[in-house]
């Protein structure tokens, strides 16, 4: 069920918890965390390889977890990023404040936190040796919403409205190095030690492009062949949404994450009857997500994060999500389980 190649998601949470996605980055064996709700359930090692977290406001049922965060990696002498919407800094810096600090290290973790606006990103650093007081470092500009990367994925944030700023967020894997064969057969190239060099490249983009000569018919730089010899392919992606209204301007930013995409978490608070209770609080309801699947055109849709109130019918939420053949919907237990959601094999395992 997994379409990544370098990436595995988790979503640590039942239909009724406090939503909780951690994706892994196999090949640096780190984690993201998208939300930071109750998170007591999970397991210490999962907590060390966390690098980076994604807040997407500061309600508490999506941010009541930092402490338990920050006391499970505090005497790491690491630095964690935190990308949450305005104000996220001082938010997390008077949580910390509650606590006595007159035993700190100087070995104690760091938190770099970027609050994230719709051009621009402030980065706060909170040291635990100076007992997590911030301190404004710089700002930096957003390009293409892009607010996180590295060599195996991007992260895009678009801010939406849940009478509060809400973030949203889609993950996409970069295409990894791939060869087309009858492309290479097509321009008379032979196969050699030259794809290795032209692989480590792809992969080290920073360095200087080079001439393959004497390995191909005509000398060519690596750019210009591997444009002609790659085989074509697009990003695998997964979008994060929870907590936003239904209305214009959000659809406006879901669409800026990403035109189409395979992997869709988004919540769903409230069946169809309740529709006005959804307005009132700017939650999506059943009839809403459907309206985002035909839009965003998934192929797998999990919905999360339904109002306990609905304990009781919570199935009729499968019945009114429309099924079709286009995409499929997990279903997920009430309540959170020992073991995640695993996307290599789509089941609780």
């Amino acid at each position: 069920m997994n379409p990544f190649r370098y990436i595995t998601p988790y979503f640590f949470s039942g239909l009724m918890d406090d939503p909780i996605l951690l994706i892994r980055i196999n090949p640096l064996k780190e984690s993201l965390l998208f939300d930071c709700g109750n998170i007591n359930h999970i397991a210490k090692r999962i907590f060390k390889s966390i690098s980076t977290v994604f807040i997407t406001h500061a309600h508490m049922d999506h941010f009541i977890g930092i402490d338990t965060l920050i006391r499970n990696i505090l005497v790491s002498p690491k630095t964690i990023k935190i990308f949450g919407p305005p104000e996220i800094a001082q938010k997390i810096e008077a949580k910390l404040l509650g606590y006595h600090w007159n035993l700190v290290e100087d070995y104690y973790c760091n938190l770099e936190i970027y609050e994230v606006s719709e051009s621009s990103c402030k980065v706060f650093m909170l040291r635990g040796s100076q007992e997590f007081k911030s301190i404004e470092k710089k700002t930096l500009a957003i390009k293409n919403n892009i607010i996180y990367e590295n060599q195996f994925l991007t992260v895009k944030a678009v801010l939406c409205d849940h009478k509060i700023p809400v973030l949203a967020f889609n993950v996409t894997e970069k295409p990894h190095f791939e060869i087309d064969r009858q492309k290479l057969e097509s321009l008379n190239i032979e196969t050699g030690s030259w794809l290795n060099e032209l692989k480590q490249w792809f992969y080290h983009k920073d360095n200087i492009d080079f001439t393959l000569s004497q390995k191909v018919p005509d000398p060519i730089t690596s750019v210009a062949l591997y444009e002609q010899i790659k085989k074509d392919s697009s990003g695998v992606s997964l979008t994060y949404i929870t907590d936003i209204g239904f209305n214009d301007n959000n659809l406006e930013q879901m669409k800026k994450l990403s035109k189409r995409v395979n992997i869709l978490i988004c919540e769903c608070s409230f069946l169809n009857q309740d529709k006005y209770k959804a307005r009132n609080s700017f939650h999506l309801c059943t009839s809403d997500v459907n309206h985002l699947i035909g839009e965003l055109k998934p192929n797998i849709v999990i919905p999360i994060h339904l109002s306990r109130t609905y304990k009781k019918i919570s199935y009729q939420l499968y019945d009114e999500i429309t099924p079709s053949d286009e995409y499929e919907v997990i279903r997920l237990p009430l309540r959170k389980t020992l073991l995640p959601l695993n996307f290599e094999s789509g089941r609780l395992l």
